[in-house]
């Protein structure tokens, strides 16, 4: 009954309603066995609150949803009031890193909600992610220190390639600004999306200041495949899967699902786009997606970067640091990054165990130590990049 619901739900621009929501719904069993209260507590997970409100407000599943609508008000509308905060402070950070002179790209959340999504509070995130230019982090951090923004974050020099910035408004009001000199921590997916690339084919974002840009539709389907399959299985949120869905669709109505195939094969992610989007068949029943696996059949898979296996956060520990520091260029750089992996800066090794003093971090060193050679020994699995929605 929801899958046949999930087909009929076609709104006539070719967008749908998030039926990520009903997906959430086929988990549960739908709502005829009354579990409403699964629905609930894996909207929160998700953080699609507002989404499920809507998608049970349209009356498309029948009886027996009001309870589950009328628990998910509150987050619903908190959910908006945030989005309309989040909006704001876009608009003020784009423009003063732009007046600035450095250019900058959204990434996900906010970006993807006014691009793809019936409504962008749908898809607003609970951060704001901006890509800085090549050198211009410095300067932008400036901008938002002068727009009077608290760091939060203790950056790295190699290892991590980014700063945490917090706007606190009225009351317990806050958001989180994450600025990125490299679109991944991954040295070799740097090298994959050069910034000046992804520049030059952005796009506009509706609703936002001007100067706001973001990844074309391409870049983002391909990053947004890396993204999500960088981190471990349990980590991969169903909205990330959804974003892909949209961004099919979009590229198909655009008949440009053959040139993002290529693309895809030429930059080492035909293995990692084929099984996002087969998964994004399976859960969504896209068409897009389906024509998308079919031209990649056709190609073939094969990676000439060799990406699929280095972006499995399963897999060897070894493998990924090798094609780590490959994507380093010169001996000194590769020294660099494999000494801060070794050694982290003192003032993360206190944020990350709280409760130690200074004097204690030759220990803290130890610690951390220890839970790699656990690691490597197999008693221990790595982490994906981050959790941001």
């Amino acid at each position: 009954m929801v899958a046949e619901s999930v087909a009929r739900f076609e709104r006539g621009d070719g967008k749908q309603l998030s039926m990520m929501a009903l997906s959430t719904l086929l988990s549960t069993g739908g709502l005829e066995d009354g579990d409403w209260i699964g629905l609930v507590r894996d909207a929160g997970a998700e953080g699609v609150e507002a989404l499920v409100y809507d998608v049970l407000g349209t009356g498309m599943l029948g009886e027996g949803t009001e309870q589950a609508r009328q628990a998910l008000r509150p987050a619903a509308l908190r959910s908006v009031a945030y989005h309309e905060l989040l909006v704001r402070v876009a608009t003020t950070v784009v423009a003063e890193i732009e007046a600035a002179g450095v250019r900058a790209l959204l990434l996900k959340g906010l970006a993807w909600g006014r691009l793809l999504y019936e409504q962008s509070y749908h898809r607003a995130g609970t951060d704001l992610d901006v890509l800085v230019e090549p050198g211009g982090i410095r300067a932008a951090a400036e901008c938002l220190n002068g727009l009077g923004l608290e760091e939060v974050s203790y950056p790295w020099r190699n290892v991590s390639r980014q700063q945490v910035f917090v706007w606190r408004g009225a009351g317990a009001s806050e958001v989180f600004v994450d600025l990125h000199e490299a679109i991944s921590n991954r040295p070799l997916l740097t090298r994959v999306f050069p910034f000046e690339q992804l520049y030059a084919e952005s796009m506009p974002v509706p609703g936002l200041a001007p100067e706001a840009r973001t990844l074309g539709l391409s870049d983002a389907f391909l990053y947004g495949c890396a993204h999500r399959i960088g981190h471990s299985p349990e980590e991969r949120r169903l909205i990330w899967l959804y974003d892909l869905h949209l961004l099919l669709g979009a590229l198909g109505r655009e008949g440009r699902l053959r040139e993002t195939a290529d693309r895809a094969v030429e930059k080492g992610l035909g293995t990692v786009c084929s099984r996002q989007s087969r998964e994004a068949v399976e859960v969504f029943g896209s068409e897009a997606a389906e024509e998308f696996c079919r031209i990649m059949a056709d190609r073939g898979s094969e990676d000439c970067a060799g990406l699929s296996g280095f972006l499995e956060v399963e897999g060897s520990f070894w493998r990924r640091l090798k094609l780590d520091l490959r994507g380093l260029p010169g001996l000194g750089a590769k020294r660099r990054y494999v000494r801060e992996m070794l050694f982290p800066p003192i003032k993360y090794m206190l944020w990350k165990y709280p409760g130690w003093r200074r004097r204690q971090a030759p220990w803290l060193y130890v610690r951390r130590g220890w839970g790699g050679m656990r690691k490597l020994m197999g008693h221990g699995r790595g982490k994906g990049e981050g959790n941001c929605r």
